[in-house]
């Protein structure tokens, strides 16, 4: 991720955390925003798929963070 992205997604981030009253309810507005995104992009089923991939990518790289690069 560039700098310009990370920026970018510190800015999502404030604003989603901002426009609500809970962090569970920032996540779930910003996995709709990112499910809209997709969808638009590749249709309803490859958006799933593409979702589900990048929440495997994500809770992997959260996992060795977490456990020093023991993922799993």
């Amino acid at each position: 991720m560039t700098d310009d992205e990370r920026a970018a997604a510190d800015r999502l981030l404030i604003q989603a955390l901002d426009d609500t009253d809970h962090p569970d309810k920032a996540v779930s507005l910003l996995m709709t925003a990112a499910m809209t995104i997709m969808q638009r992009r590749y249709g309803a089923e490859k958006a799933v798929e593409h979702m589900t991939q990048a929440l495997d990518v994500t809770g992997a790289s959260i996992r060795r963070a977490i456990h020093g690069g023991a993922a799993g």
